[in-house]
């Protein structure tokens, strides 16, 4: 009959042993056990704490990892070792500056534990002492110079510090070790994106699209660049293949409708506008574009009908109420005009244009009182506006006040209107 675990030897030493085999087999909760048994025996034991608790840390126990540090530091306070293995468990915990105490503790006692600054720069970077972190990685580089994961930690903290050359420098390295590496090509893309390199973004765009031909969103990035630099054919190829390989159509849509109307194709920038609501909600200025292209083809029931999406979104849009008054006075709507331009004025009591064609509205429903007190209003604000001394004096002509009228026709002409100084002739000079 074979003898028990538990029935062999019964010393702590014993007891640690099997328990650190436990562990090499991933059994914590049994290593547990036999660790237990180990201190029962012999509670200045410190191996026995240290390596439960490295168990309990598998077992995500953090707390009870971090007791069985301090007890074993309590034992043997200059093993620098014990110091790493709590400041991890607290880092864990997100207890991050005891962590990098405890870090600090750990290379004191043992400078040759390089380990340690990897461990300690993650913790500073948790509390954004992005400088001190980037130390550490320089620290553990230097004994890991062909470590790219470290390098590209470092370039990450870079990008966080708002470092962007020295990011760039980093990942520039990286790429140069580890071509195929595809975040640091991402991440120098996208910096360099960032910095209006354009040229130099799109290489590495076109790297990645070659090592990864099925991922569609280096497609979708490389035809920015190609819109940046005024290519914007090359940008609907490369937003045509991203949308083939299955990109965010909504993203795609409203950028090809951009590169569309950068070539001057109006209408197919109008479809894709069109295909990009079908996929779902769009935002505010996606009404606004497709409503602009309706009225450059004079198309206003449906440029009406995209502005009124707008004004769903945003009761306060001044653009789209002012549009909306313009394409209803072309429909000779003139009172829905009106509405539409007193809106407008309300938000902005300022808007010139707004005030200049409620008056003319008014002035077509022979509103003549209502029209001249938006000239007059307009002239309030801009003394030198032509136009509305004119209009104004036609309008008081119309109600029988020559002199009124005759004395803006005048300021009219001293500002510069073309047809003031005939109109005085006609109607002044009796």
């Amino acid at each position: 009959m074979t003898q028990s675990v538990w029935g062999q030897q019964e010393t702590s030493e014993a007891f640690w042993i099997k328990g650190f085999e436990l562990s090499l087999i991933q059994s914590y909760e049994e290593a547990l056990e036999a660790y237990d048994r180990a201190i029962v025996l012999d509670p200045t034991y410190m191996n026995a704490y240290l390596y439960r608790g490295q168990a309990k840390a598998e077992l995500e126990d953090y707390e009870g990892a971090i007791s069985d540090y301090n007890q074993a530091i309590r034992i043997e306070p200059e093993f620098g070792d014990l110091y790493f293995y709590r400041g991890f468990s607290k880092e864990r915990l997100a207890r991050y500056t005891e962590a990098i105490a405890d870090f600090d503790t750990a290379l004191t006692l043992n400078e040759r534990f390089t380990d340690v600054y990897m461990y300690r720069a993650m913790a500073k970077e948790n509390i954004e002492d992005y400088k001190g972190a980037i130390a550490d990685y320089d620290k553990f580089i230097s004994y890991e110079p062909e470590n790219v994961q470290l390098r590209l930690d470092r370039a990450l903290a870079k990008e966080k510090l708002k470092d962007k050359k020295g990011a760039i420098s980093d990942y520039q390295e990286i790429v140069k070790m580890s071509p195929k590496n595809e975040k640091a090509q991402f991440r120098l893309a996208k910096l360099l994106y960032a910095k209006k390199d354009y040229s130099q973004s799109m290489k590495h765009w076109q790297k990645l699209i070659k090592l990864y031909p099925t991922k569609a969103k280096y497609d979708y990035y490389l035809s920015k660049c190609f819109i940046k630099i005024d290519d914007p054919v090359e940008g609907v190829i490369s937003l045509s293949q991203a949308l083939e390989k299955g990109y965010d159509k909504q993203k795609v849509y409203k950028a090809r409708a951009s590169a569309y109307l950068q070539i001057g194709d109006h209408s197919r920038a109008a479809d894709d506008l069109k295909r990009m609501m079908k996929e779902g909600e769009v935002e505010e200025d996606t009404h606004l574009l497709l409503a602009t292209l309706y009225m450059r083809s004079y198309d206003y029931d449906n440029a009406k009908e995209q502005f009124l999406k707008v004004l769903e979104k945003d009761p306060s849009n001044e653009g789209a109420h002012y549009s909306i008054g313009i394409i209803n006075a072309r429909a000779n709507e003139y009172q829905a005009a009106i509405r539409s331009f007193t809106k407008v004025i309300q938000l902005d009591e300022n808007n010139i244009n707004a005030i200049y064609n409620r008056a003319l509205m008014k002035t077509r429903l022979e509103d003549f009182r209502g029209a001249i007190k938006d000239y007059g209003m307009l002239i309030g604000i801009n003394e030198h506006h032509a136009e509305s001394f004119f209009n104004r004096g036609r309008l008081l002509y119309e109600m029988d006040d020559l002199d009124g009228a005759c004395l803006d026709w005048s300021r009219a002409g001293e500002l510069g209107h073309e047809k003031a100084y005939d109109t005085i002739q006609v109607y002044c000079n009796e």
